[in-house]
C-alpha cells in the first residue's frame, strides 16, 4: 500500500527544501503523491520531483503522481516538460 502526500499549493524555491526533506522522510516505502492543490510549479521543484521519481524507481518502490491539478500541468509546460515525457500523469490526470 502507497502513502498518499500531498503537494503544497506553491512549489516555489522557497519550499522546495522542506519538500524535499517530507519526500526523503518518506524513503523506502511506496508512494503516491497528490498534485490536485497545486497552484505553481517552479522549475526546482521539478527537479526534486524527477529525483525523486528517479530515487524510487533505483529503489524499486512505487512512485506515483496523480491527480495533477491544470496549474501544475500548465507549469510543465512552461518548463518544457510534459507529462508524458516524465511519466509522472496525463494530461486528464491518470497515469502515463
Amino acid at each position: 500500500m502507497s502513502a498518499t502526500f500531498t503537494l503544497p499549493a506553491q512549489l516555489d524555491s522557497l519550499t522546495t527544501e522542506t519538500l524535499a526533506l517530507d519526500l526523503v522522510q518518506r524513503r523506502g516505502q511506496a508512494l503516491q503523491i497528490d498534485a490536485s492543490g497545486v497552484a505553481f510549479l517552479g522549475a526546482l521543484a521539478l527537479q526534486l520531483l524527477i529525483a525523486v521519481k528517479r530515487q524510487w524507481q533505483a529503489d524499486e518502490k512505487s512512485f506515483r503522481l496523480v491527480d495533477c491539478s491544470a496549474a501544475f500541468l500548465d507549469g510543465l509546460s512552461v518548463l518544457g516538460a510534459t507529462p508524458e515525457d516524465l511519466g509522472l500523469c496525463r494530461a486528464d490526470g491518470g497515469q502515463a
